[in-house]
């Protein structure tokens, strides 16, 4: 559960509605869907969610968190250096879609629902603009410490196409059905970044 044990009904909804996202995609959630597969009833559901905006708004939280989470933990363990610290945080992102791979999935749905509310979507874009933010922090870094002239739109630039690099990689592993591949598509995305930061910045 992503809840804490003492609030075991309410976690016991987001899973539920975790593996409902998963499985039926963002058109699937429904109160009836989440109360079903949570055996409770929607009156115990509007208990503690007032509505379907409330509860995936929750999910979209643990989502981020989970990520950010284990990204930090990567990074800190310095497997990489310089500007390849990028590739710590695609290996994080494959960790994280084995560690939480109906969250993975979830957020998925959740970032190609085309009528999520506005609180979501914010949210949702407020989360990549943090993992955007990361990547262009470890360009400007490496940049200085090499004394390499490079301006801040090419930082953005390169930042971006190594975060659509990896949302790519992201968005194929969930989407696809092929969860055994996982290590193949990983290897991909990691030689596909590699070979970006070494035409633009080594």
């Amino acid at each position: 559960m992503y809840m804490k044990p003492n609030l075991d009904i309410k976690g016991k909804i987001i899973d539920s509605a975790i593996k409902v996202l998963s499985h039926d995609g963002y058109s699937g959630l429904t109160l009836t869907a989440v109360a079903n597969a949570a055996k409770i009833t929607k009156q115990s559901l509007r208990y503690h969610f007032s509505d379907m905006d409330h509860l995936t708004l929750e999910i979209a939280k643990i989502w981020s968190k989970t990520g950010q989470d284990i990204t930090i933990k990567e990074l800190a363990e310095h497997k990489y250096t310089e500007v390849y610290r990028i590739l710590s945080i695609a290996e994080a992102m494959f960790l994280w879609i084995e560690k939480h791979y109906d969250l993975s999935r979830a957020g998925l749905a959740m970032i190609l629902a085309k009528n999520s509310d506005s609180k979501l979507i914010s949210f949702m874009n407020e989360s990549r603009r943090v993992g955007l933010a990361r990547i262009e922090t470890i360009i400007k870094d490496h940049c200085y410490e090499k004394k390499i002239k490079i301006d801040a739109k090419t930082i953005n630039t390169l930042a971006l196409e190594a975060h659509m690099t990896m949302y790519g990689s992201y968005f194929y592993t969930c989407a696809s059905g092929t969860y055994n591949k996982k290590s193949e598509f990983q290897q991909i995305c990691l030689h596909s970044l590699k070979r970006l930061i070494e035409s633009k910045l080594v």
